[in-house]
């Protein structure tokens, strides 16, 4: 599996789809089933791949805004969900976190998608009748770039400038 077909599966379903999880989540097993057992297990490993490329403490603190609050398995999730809005916004909010200010909703904290994480797993016992066995992934032990206080208003403000003004600006305004 390479790349494109990467993105074609998590894109599947169409725009509708991207708007929701369970259209996205079913339209992805379907067309990941289509595939040999290798190109599933490929397909996870690829997955693993971007959640990785997507640990940095910049889009930590776009989770932790964007969510409320973001724990450790929290923000796994949020990458997943960040991974399953596509290839052009995962590639943006990579470069920039903050390009994620046009795609959310302050009124909402629910940015995680697990399930779209395991969508593999699934399908790949669908089609062997046995579990995945885990696939190589080299997970880092600490997010790239420099850490920084997610409760500084201020350095928040400086990092993630659309994003603060749509998540604390005024919030500390009585």
């Amino acid at each position: 599996m390479d790349e494109p077909q990467f993105w074609d599966i998590i894109e599947s379903g169409g725009r509708k789809a991207l708007d929701d999880p369970e259209r996205q989540l079913a339209a992805a097993h379907k067309k990941l089933a289509k595939y040999p057992p290798e190109e599933v297990r490929d397909f996870h490993r690829l997955f693993n791949e971007k959640l990785t490329a997507a640990y940095s403490w910049d889009l930590g603190g776009a989770a932790y805004l964007i969510n409320g609050g973001c724990s450790d398995d929290g923000f796994h999730y949020f990458r997943a969900w960040l991974i399953s809005r596509g290839r052009a916004v995962y590639e943006a909010a990579i470069q920039n976190p903050d390009s994620l200010a046009g795609l959310t909703d302050p009124e909402r904290d629910d940015y995680e998608f697990e399930d779209l994480w395991f969508v593999a797993l699934d399908v790949y016992k669908e089609l062997t009748g046995k579990d995945m066995l885990p696939v190589d992934t080299k997970w880092p032990s600490k997010p790239k770039g420099r850490r920084w206080d997610f409760d500084d208003d201020e350095e928040m403000r400086k990092r993630l400038p659309r994003l603060s003004a749509l998540y604390t600006d005024g919030d500390e305004e009585e």
